[in-house]
């Protein structure tokens, strides 16, 4: 099995169309994003907000960090 070259100093590599951390910077910034999802819905869900208004947040949430998360390993990978 040969091994893959990666370039010097990224911070993701790309598998299969995604992208899985390389570096701590990579770590660092999936750890930020979790908790901006996970946060506010553990919030809303712990003060008795309606669900649905709350699941649309954290889906759009999701969606937007999913796009943000991309963009940054496409540039530093």
């Amino acid at each position: 099995m040969a091994t893959k070259k990666y370039k010097k100093g990224s911070w993701f590599h790309a598998i299969r169309g995604s992208y899985l951390p390389h570096a701590w910077q990579a770590w660092c910034l999936f750890l930020i994003a979790t908790t901006f999802a996970i946060w506010p819905l553990l919030y809303d869900l712990r003060h008795d907000t309606a669900l649905l208004p709350t699941m649309s947040q954290f889906v759009t949430r999701l969606f937007i960090i999913g796009i943000i998360l991309t963009w940054i390993a496409q540039k530093k990978s």
